[in-house]
């Protein structure tokens, strides 16, 4: 688990305070200005981070921007500057439309008061994961490890039952411990 808990691989820069609450930056600030996935929309050519376009529902494909000009390229290298093109890059976002747009595709009555996500993204393209998740997690008070998997630590449990083929022992062998 990280600490501190993280509900959703989604970013929220500085807006989130310390707590890196989702809720919180998206109640204090219209737009939040994040390093995130640069995707464009092969229907209708909108920038987005998302897998399909929040416009028109088409499918996005990544694309390459410049950091220092923000020319879009689909070289490795900007051709005008001459700087390695990025799969991401820093720009507004409107946090507050797409929690209200999670609420609404989740038909959430109530949302839990704290839906935790991070300052800043570290995976390569900068792809968040969608804020539907987040909310499912800490409405079931579930958090998650770095990359995004959720991990049960079961060292302690107790051991109720089990076939002599998972652990290598034939039944004779079973039957000569004491086992019925």
């Amino acid at each position: 688990e990280m600490r501190p808990a993280v509900h959703c691989l989604f970013p929220v820069g500085l807006a989130g305070c310390p707590r890196r609450s989702i809720i919180q930056a998206a109640s204090e600030h219209f737009v939040v200005s994040v390093e995130i996935a640069y995707r464009k929309c092969t229907n209708c050519g909108n920038v987005t981070h998302c897998g399909l376009c929040e416009k028109c529902g088409a499918g996005t494909v990544k694309a390459l921007i410049c950091p220092k000009c923000g020319r879009e390229s689909s070289e490795e290298t900007c051709p005008a500057c001459r700087v390695p093109t990025q799969p991401y890059n820093q720009r507004s976002i409107a946090l507050r439309d797409l929690l209200s747009a999670a609420e609404r595709h989740l038909s959430l009555t109530t949302i839990p008061e704290v839906v935790k996500g991070v300052r800043g993204l570290t995976n390569a393209a900068r792809t968040p994961e969608p804020l539907e998740k987040g909310l499912l997690r800490a409405k079931h008070d579930v958090s998650i490890f770095k990359d995004g998997t959720i991990r049960f630590d079961a060292t302690n449990a107790p051991l109720t039952h089990f076939k002599p083929g998972e652990i290598g022992v034939n039944v004779e062998k079973l039957q000569a411990l004491g086992y019925v």
